[in-house]
C-alpha cells in the first residue's frame, strides 16, 4: 500500500501519521476552531470559512467592555465638580453684579482666579487636576458620540491618549483617529505643565535649601546671635580652640542674607579647621527665628551688639533679645555670653539672664588693652598669646 500510494518505505509512512496526529491535536487545542487550509474532521469544519461561524479559540476573549459601576461613580463625581463649579460662577456674578465693577465679568473672573490661585496651597496641582478630568470626560464623550463605542471604553481610550500620545494611532476608524489626535495634543500639554510645576517645586526647594530655610537639628552646640565686623575673629578664635576636640557646630542667626554673611566668612578666610559653622537668617528678637538655629538646646549662646547704633542703643536692642530669651526659656542648660556697651547696663542685663552668664563691656575692655600696648612694647604679642586659642594644645 505504501509503494502504491507512492511511499518508498516504511519510515516515510511514519512519518506522514506523525504529521496527521500532530494536526489533529492542534485542532483540539483550538477547540474545533478550523482556519482556511486546515485539514477538519467534521463536515462542519469542512465548510467554507466564516467569521461568524468561527468559535472563539481558547486564550482569546472578547473585548471587555469596562464595569458599569466605576464609570457610573467617575461620572457621577464629574457631575458634582461641575456643579460646584457652576454655583462658584453664579456667586461670583451676584458679588459682581452687587458691587456695581466697572470691568467686564470676565476680566474679574481673571481678577479672583489670580487670588485664588496665589493663597490656595496646591493650586497648581489642583488645577491640572481639573484639567486632565476635563479633557478625559470631553474625549470620551466625543469618542462615544462619533463613533459609538461604549463609554467605558471610550474613557480608557481617551485616558491611553493622554498618558501616552500617540496622535490617535491606535484608533480603529477615521473619527476616532480625529478624536486622538484632539485628546492626544492635550495630554501632551498637560504633560508640559506638569514638568513645569515639578521643575518649580524641585527649584523652590533648592532656594529654601540655599536660603537657609530648614531649621538647624543640633545640640550641644554654639549659638552666635547678631552680627558685627567681630563675627570673623569671633568664629576663627572659636574653631581653633574646638580643634583638639574634633571640631564644634556654630550656628548663626543675624538679620544679614545668608548667602552674603557666608561669603563675608569666605572672603576673609576663615579657616573652620575641624568645625561645622551653619548660617540662617532671621530676627533675634522673635521666637520663630531663634528656634531656626535650635538655640534651646544649645551649650553656649553668645549676643553681640547690633553695629551701626549709639551704644545706648545697641544696648536697648541687646536687651529686647534678652527678653526674647528669658521669656521662651532658651537655652535651656548653656551659657550666656552678652556683649554690653555701657557699663552701667551690665547690672541690668544680668538681672535678665537665668542661669550661668557673663556680661562683657567688650569696648570699654579692648579700649584699656589698646592704651596699654601702645606705652608697653611687646605687650601685645604677650596679650595674643594668652587670649588666643593659636597653639593652645
Amino acid at each position: 500500500l505504501a509503494s502504491a500510494d507512492g511511499f518508498g518505505d516504511a519510515d516515510a509512512w511514519q512519518r506522514v501519521q506523525h504529521d496527521s496526529w500532530r494536526e489533529q491535536q492542534q485542532e483540539e487545542a483550538l477547540g474545533g476552531w478550523c482556519r482556511p487550509g486546515m485539514a477538519c474532521s467534521t463536515m462542519e469544519a469542512r465548510e467554507p470559512w466564516s467569521e461568524a461561524r468561527a468559535p472563539m479559540p481558547k486564550g482569546i476573549v472578547e473585548e471587555d467592555e469596562g464595569h458599569p459601576f466605576v464609570t457610573f461613580f467617575f461620572l457621577v463625581m464629574f457631575g458634582l465638580l461641575l456643579l460646584h463649579l457652576t454655583r462658584v460662577l453664579f456667586n461670583e456674578w451676584c458679588r459682581y453684579s452687587y458691587r456695581g465693577m466697572k470691568s467686564n465679568f470676565g476680566v474679574y473672573l481673571k481678577y479672583r482666579f489670580g487670588y485664588w490661585y496665589t493663597w490656595t496651597p496646591g493650586s497648581s496641582g489642583i488645577v491640572l487636576l481639573l484639567l486632565s478630568v476635563t479633557l478625559l470626560v470631553t474625549g470620551g464623550g466625543l469618542l462615544t458620540f462619533l463613533t459609538g463605542e461604549s463609554i467605558s471604553t471610550a474613557l480608557w481610550s481617551a485616558w491611553i491618549w493622554i498618558a501616552a500620545p500617540d496622535g490617535g494611532g491606535s484608533a480603529d476608524t477615521v473619527l476616532g483617529r480625529f478624536v486622538g489626535v484632539f485628546v492626544s495634543c492635550g495630554g501632551m500639554l498637560i504633560f508640559a505643565m506638569l514638568m513645569s510645576i515639578v521643575s518649580s517645586m524641585f527649584e523652590e526647594m533648592l532656594a529654601n535649601l540655599s536660603r537657609g530655610a530648614t531649621p538647624v537639628v543640633e545640640g550641644g552646640h554654639i549659638v552666635i546671635l547678631g552680627w558685627s565686623p567681630s563675627l570673623v575673629t569671633l568664629v576663627s578664635e572659636l574653631c581653633s580652640a574646638a580643634e583638639s576636640r574634633g571640631g564644634s557646630v556654630i550656628a548663626i542667626l543675624t538679620a544679614s542674607l545668608k548667602i552674603e554673611v557666608e561669603e563675608y566668612l569666605r572672603e576673609n578666610d576663615v579657616d573652620f579647621r575641624n568645625s561645622v559653622v551653619v548660617v540662617r537668617t532671621g530676627d533675634p528678637h522673635r521666637q520663630e527665628d531663634l528656634s531656626k538655629v535650635a538655640l534651646a538646646s544649645a551649650k553656649t549662646a553668645i549676643v553681640l551688639s547690633k553695629p551701626g547704633l549709639s551704644r545706648e542703643d545697641a544696648d536697648a536692642y541687646t536687651l529686647n533679645v534678652l527678653l526674647s530669651m528669658r521669656n521662651s526659656g532658651w537655652p535651656c542648660n548653656g551659657t550666656k555670653i552678652v556683649q554690653c556697651e555701657l557699663v552701667r547696663n551690665r547690672r541690668l542685663f544680668r538681672h535678665l539672664i537665668v542661669g550661668d552668664a557673663e556680661v562683657l563691656t567688650t569696648s570699654d575692655f579692648a579700649g584699656m588693652l589698646l592704651v596699654q600696648c601702645s606705652q608697653q612694647r611687646g605687650l601685645a604679642g604677650i596679650i595674643k598669646a594668652i587670649f588666643g586659642f593659636e597653639g593652645d594644645e
